[in-house]
């Protein structure tokens, strides 16, 4: 929830392409971290290249933004961490448990019921249907 609730309040509090740049920076992070965390091999000259691009890319437009504030960035320092600790854990929970495309699809589906259920109730959507 962290991860979808950082970009709504980016998306509020700075312009759209603000919350775009800031989540191009997302393989850049995630490139080091896995080096980091997971002993992952950096990337090649190529890719290096090309993040790096998008470094300058977004530093560049974080100079010359005008419109975002200091508590957007806040939220987008927010949303990078949740983002690029989702993934990881995706990506690792996938290699250690293997299962076909479709037991994925089943199973995320399936372990979203309960935090469904519990948002329809404490939002009070269900005293809608009621009537």
């Amino acid at each position: 929830f962290a991860l979808l609730y950082a970009g709504m309040q980016v998306m509020k509090y700075a312009p759209l392409e603000t919350f775009i740049t800031v989540k191009s920076m997302t393989p850049v992070l995630f490139s080091i971290t896995e080096y980091l965390l997971l002993g992952r091999d950096l990337p090649n000259w190529k890719s290096a290249a090309s993040l790096v691009g998008i470094v300058v890319g977004a530093a560049l437009y974080v100079k010359v933004d005008a419109y975002a504030s200091v508590k957007a960035y806040m939220f987008c320092g927010v949303f990078l961490v949740a983002a690029v600790s989702e993934g990881l854990v995706a990506k690792t929970t996938i290699e250690k448990v293997k299962l076909n495309n479709w037991s994925r699809s089943y199973n995320i589906n399936v372990l979203s019921v309960p935090l469904a259920l519990a948002q329809l109730l404490l939002a009070g959507e269900h005293l809608q249907y009621k009537d």
